[in-house]
C-alpha cells in the first residue's frame, strides 16, 4: 500500500461549501459561530443556500429534485412536504412515528417501481411519504433519529428511471402507469454490490477480533451492514426492546452518548429507558442499587469513548453487572473505532458509524453491526438482527465506503499520532480551561485498559474555554475546515455544544458539555501546520482576553 496523501493545506471554507467538494458530501462549512447558531435553528439565511449537509439533519437537495418530480407527476399540493425511504418497512416506521403526533389525515406511502422487474436487484424502488408542512419538525426529527431515509447516491440514482417507474398506493389517486415504456436497464454494479459489502464485512470482521489471548476471531458473518450509523443504533435498539421469557424489555443508556441515541431507544419500543448521562462511577453504584431493587433490564446502550468529552464508561464494571443481571451491553465506538480499541472482553455488540474515520473520505454514509462471537447472548442477538435486516445499503454508497476504507487502519494511526500532538501542545496554553482528549481525562486508566496494543487515542479532542466569548473568538479566528461530522481526512472543527444541544443547553452543562465548547476532529493534515492554525487563532483570543 502506497504513501497515504494528504489533504489541501487547511483553510475554512466560505458558508455552506461542500467539504468535501462533491454533491454526496456529509459536511458543509459553517466558518463562524454566528452560522452555526444559524444552522442549529435552521434559519433561512443558512438553509436557503444549502445544497448538502449531514445527511441526517436535512432532506438533501438530490432527494428534495426526486421528490419535486414525484409532487408534479402526481398532482401533489404545495402544502405538503415529503420524504422518501428505500424500503416498505422504513416508510411503514416513519408513517407510524408520525402518525403518533394525532395528524388529521391518514399518511398512505406511495412506492414507484420498475413494472416488469421481478426483483429488486436493479434498487430502481423507492417509497414516498408526503405530510402537512405543521408536521415539518416532527419528520425531520425522525428522519434525524431513524436515519432510514434514502441517501443522496440513491435518489440520483433514482431520478433518472422515474419515468420508468410506475405508483402503487391505497389511496388509488397515486396510481400511475410508466410514462416511459422500457425493457430491463442495466446497472453499474453486479449482484447489488455483494462482493464490495463482502469486502467491508471481511475487512470489519479482522478488526474487531479481540487480540486477547482465548478470543476466536469475528466471522463476517457477525457483521451486519446499514446504510448510516444511526439505522445501525435503531436497529440493534429494535431487536433489543421485543420481549422474550418474560423479561421486561427495558433499556440503560448509559453515560454521554451520541445526540441521538437515546431517542432511537426511546422510539424502539421499550417499555422504560432510564439514562445515567454522566457515565461516573456514582452513577454506576446508581445503576447497581437500581438493578439490587429488582429492576429488570434488558440492554445497556453505552459509548467509548463519549462524545464530545471523550471520557470511557468502566466496561469491566458494566460486564461484570450484565453477567450478573443478564444484560446486553452495545457499545458505540465510532470516536476510538476497531483499530485502536479492544472492546469484545466486555460487550456483547459494536455499533459504529462507518461514515466517520472507516471512511475518512466525508462522500459516504454507512453503519454497522457487530456482535461478539463470545457472547451469552450471541445466538439470539443473531437471529434477532437476522430475521429483521434488511439490506438498504446501496450499492454505489458501498462501492464508494469499500474503496474508502482500503487504508482505514493507516489514516486512523496518523489521526493519533496528530490528535496527540495537538492535545498535549494546547493543554499547556493558558487561554483553554482545559482539553480533553482520552488520555487526559479522568477516565484515562478505563481507556487504557481497552486500548490495542498498537492502539492510539483516536481522531477527537475537546477545547473547552475559559467564556464563551473566548470559545466564540477561537472558533471564527481558527483557519481550518468548519462543520458538522468528524472522522474525516481533513481537519474539522465545530462548536458542538451550540449545534447539538441549542434546546438544553442547562441540561448538557450538568454533564460537563458547556457551551465554550469547541470540538476538534483532527485529519492527515501536517501536524505543524494545524499546530500554526491553533496558536494562531489563540492568539487572537489572548488579545481579546487581554483587553478585558
Amino acid at each position: 500500500m502506497g504513501t497515504l496523501s494528504k489533504p489541501e493545506t487547511p483553510h475554512a471554507l466560505p458558508l455552506n461549501s461542500k467539504q468535501p467538494n462533491d454533491i454526496h458530501a456529509v459536511s458543509s462549512s459553517l466558518p463562524t459561530w454566528r452560522s452555526v447558531v444559524g444552522a442549529a435553528n435552521y434559519e433561512d439565511w443558512i438553509m436557503d443556500t444549502l445544497e448538502v449537509d449531514y445527511p441526517r439533519f436535512v432532506v438533501h437537495a438530490l432527494i428534495q429534485r426526486l421528490l419535486a418530480d414525484v409532487k408534479s407527476r402526481l398532482g401533489i399540493s404545495d402544502s405538503l412536504d415529503g420524504m422518501a425511504f428505500p424500503s416498505e418497512q422504513t416508510a411503514k416506521r416513519f408513517v407510524f412515528h408520525l402518525s403518533a403526533n394525532k395528524v388529521d389525515r391518514e399518511l398512505k406511502p406511495i412506492r414507484f417501481y420498475l413494472p416488469d422487474e421481478k426483483n429488486d436487484q436493479s434498487w430502481s424502488s423507492f417509497y414516498a411519504v408526503f405530510f402537512p408542512k405543521n408536521l415539518g419538525e416532527d419528520a425531520l426529527h425522525l428522519w434525524t433519529i431513524l436515519g432510514e431515509g434514502l441517501t443522496s447516491r440513491h435518489a440520483e440514482f433514482l431520478q433518472g428511471r422515474i419515468d420508468y417507474m410506475a405508483s402503487e398506493c391505497e389511496d388509488t389517486s397515486f396510481c400511475t402507469s410508466a410514462p416511459v415504456k422500457a425493457g430491463i436497464l442495466s446497472v453499474p454494479w453486479k449482484n447489488s454490490a455483494q462482493l464490495e459489502k463482502q469486502q467491508i464485512r471481511d475487512r470489519i470482521s479482522h478488526f474487531a477480533t479481540s487480540e486477547r489471548l482465548g478470543s476466536i476471531p469475528v466471522p463476517s458473518s457477525d457483521v451486519f451492514l446499514y446504510e448510516k450509523g444511526m439505522s445501525a443504533i435503531a436497529a440493534i435498539a429494535r431487536c433489543m426492546s421485543t420481549s422474550v421469557d418474560d423479561i421486561p424489555s427495558n433499556a440503560v443508556i448509559y453515560g454521554w452518548t451520541y445526540t441521538e441515541t437515546p431517542g432511537a431507544a426511546r422510539l424502539s419500543g421499550f417499555q422504560q429507558c432510564t439514562h445515567f448521562a454522566l457515565g461516573t462511577a456514582k452513577e454506576l453504584d446508581e445503576l447497581e442499587l437500581f438493578l439490587a431493587s429488582g429492576q429488570q433490564v434488558k440492554v445497556l446502550f453505552t459509548e467509548l469513548p463519549c462524545n464530545p468529552t471523550v471520557e470511557s464508561p468502566d466496561l469491566a464494571r458494566i460486564r461484570a453487572l450484565a453477567d450478573q443481571y443478564n444484560f446486553i451491553v452495545v457499545c458505540d465506538d465510532t470516536l476510538a473505532s476497531f483499530a485502536n480499541v479492544d472492546l469484545f472482553p466486555y460487550v456483547d455488540v459494536l455499533v459504529t458509524s462507518l461514515t466517520k474515520i472507516f471512511s475518512g473520505a466525508a462522500n459516504v454514509m454507512g453503519g454497522s453491526v457487530v456482535i461478539n462471537p463470545q457472547s451469552p447472548h450471541h445466538d439470539f442477538i443473531h437471529s434477532a438482527l437476522t430475521t429483521n435486516y434488511e439490506d438498504n445499503l446501496f450499492p454505489l454508497d458501498a462501492i464508494v465506503l469499500a474503496h474508502n476504507s482500503i487504508d482505514y487502519v493507516q489514516r486512523t494511526h496518523r489521526c493519533n499520532k496528530t490528535a496527540f500532538t495537538l492535545a498535549t501542545a494546547l493543554s499547556a496554553h493558558k487561554s483553554i480551561r482545559k482539553v480533553h482528549y482520552p488520555p487526559f481525562v479522568q477516565t484515562a486508566p478505563l481507556y487504557e485498559k481497552v486500548r490495542r496494543r498498537n492502539g492510539g487515542y483516536g481522531f477527537i479532542l475537546s477545547l473547552f474555554f475559559h467564556s464563551l466569548e473566548s470559545a466564540v473568538c477561537f472558533y471564527n479566528a481558527l483557519d481550518v475546515r468548519k462543520g458538522a461530522s468528524c472522522g474525516t481526512n481533513f481537519t474539522l472543527a465545530i462548536a458542538y455544544t451550540e449545534l447539538t444541544h441549542n434546546k438544553d443547553f442547562a441540561w448538557a452543562a450538568e454533564s460537563g458539555v458547556t457551551r465554550d465548547c469547541v470540538r476538534i476532529s483532527v485529519g492527515l493534515e501536517d501536524e505543524d501546520v494545524l499546530l500554526d492554525r491553533m496558536e494562531r487563532a489563540l492568539d487572537e483570543v489572548h488579545k481579546v482576553e487581554g483587553s478585558a
